[in-house]
């Protein structure tokens, strides 16, 4: 078992053995990362970016 499937054994583990329930909260931490990120670059940075 590599390092990999044994952060998804834990993420499973985590869940209670619902795979559905950690899905779900690995899929709210990638918004909640997104929204970190969205609220800490600036509008310009973002604007410059996408030209």
């Amino acid at each position: 078992m590599d390092e990999f499937d044994a952060v998804v054994d834990q993420v499973i583990e985590a869940a209670g053995g619902n795979l559905r329930a950690a899905i779900a909260g690995l899929v709210r931490g990638q918004h909640a990362i997104a929204d970190d990120i969205t609220k800490t670059v600036s509008a310009g940075y973002v604007r410059r970016g996408l030209r």
